[in-house]
């Protein structure tokens, strides 16, 4: 996993095909994290990302570096409150992202109140069934589903 550069950062693993004592991966090797990494772009730019990986064949205890697959990236304009965490529901298997607002003092963009915006709210998404075009599902019961921004 080379090239993020915080230490901040979310590792979580799916309830539903994990084992009590696992380590840090589920039965069929897969684990989802969530960093942040500078912008190519813009200097003054972040990047959240939320994807999912597999173990390593040769080493469990390592991460395949080729196995990456980005559910979503959120770009970030400021340098605080980027980071976000990552949460199975123990009833329903989807995964829960809390995203960061953003940042900034007095939270100047208000992205947390903007519905068309991910930052500062509590995401709901389907891992195991993506909906056509995104590499995650949006379970149909969210509040939103069926507005015209398929993100929220």
């Amino acid at each position: 996993m080379t090239g993020i550069s915080e230490i901040d950062f979310s590792l979580s693993v799916h309830q539903r095909i994990s084992r009590p004592t696992a380590r840090w991966a589920s039965l069929n090797g897969t684990f989802f994290i969530t960093y942040v990494r500078p912008a190519v772009e813009e200097v003054n730019d972040q990047i959240s990302v939320v994807s999912r990986w597999q173990v390593d064949d040769e080493d469990l205890n390592q991460a395949d570096d080729s196995s990456e697959v980005v559910l979503f990236e959120v770009v970030q304009f400021t340098q605080n409150h980027n980071v976000m965490d990552l949460k199975f529901g123990p009833l329903d298997g989807y995964m829960y992202v809390a995203s960061g607002d953003g940042g900034g003092p007095n939270g100047p963009n208000c992205l947390s109140q903007n519905l068309t915006r991910l930052e500062g709210k509590i995401l709901r998404i389907d891992v195991d069934n993506p909906d056509p075009g995104l590499e995650y599902g949006i379970p149909t019961d969210n509040p939103y589903y069926g507005d015209s921004d398929p993100l929220v």
